[in-house]
């Protein structure tokens, strides 16, 4: 089994990556074999609607740095996003990407009904519905239900400040769970 788990903060230390990082232990310690990947700094250009991916056997015409990561995202039996919730949603670097997406969900070589989402995020307030965190949530479900993908859950937390989280034992216990947890669920399918 294939985990994919793709980071989106810009910033170096942050509070949704320690929950990338610690989902990643516990999903390969329970068999899967789990890349992390990091967008936060890359050139990841808007989707130009071209919809030249849905008649080509190529993923995508933009050539930039997403392109690199089409193959692993076919590939993956699991994506798992960890983004940090930016003005009531995702970063927009975690957006850039789903928009690009297309190029994948299109063509016939790795439908999303055959994969698992989840998703990761931190977020400054205390309440996930006041900080948009809900937002973020209700987007990944209504994607998976969109394209016929199984929806796997969410963690997240309150934290502000970079390496918050990453010093909460019991948040770091429960995202190595969170990963064991979802190579199990997958299994079941």
């Amino acid at each position: 089994m294939k985990i994919l788990i793709i980071k989106s903060s810009y910033r170096s230390g942050s509070n949704s990556s320690a929950l990338a990082d610690k989902v990643a232990e516990g999903a390969q310690v329970a068999g899967a074999v789990a890349q992390v990947i990091d967008i936060g700094r890359l050139t990841i250009n808007n989707c130009r609607s071209c919809y030249a991916c849905i008649n080509s056997d190529n993923f995508c015409v933009v050539h930039d740095d997403m392109y690199q990561f089409y193959q692993p995202v076919a590939d993956a039996d699991v994506i798992i996003f960890a983004s940090p919730v930016h003005w009531f949603n995702i970063s927009g670097q975690a957006k850039q990407f789903i928009d690009r997406l297309l190029a994948v969900a299109v063509l016939p070589r790795a439908p999303f009904s055959t994969k698992g989402f989840a998703a990761l995020f931190s977020f400054e307030d205390a309440d996930a519905v006041r900080s948009g965190c809900v937002n973020a949530l209700r987007m990944f479900q209504d994607m998976c239900s969109m394209t016929k993908a199984r929806w796997m859950g969410a963690l997240y937390c309150s934290a502000d400040k970079a390496g918050e989280a990453a010093a909460r034992p019991d948040l770091m216990a429960e995202a190595y769970i969170f990963g064991e947890n979802i190579v199990k669920e997958f299994k079941k399918k």
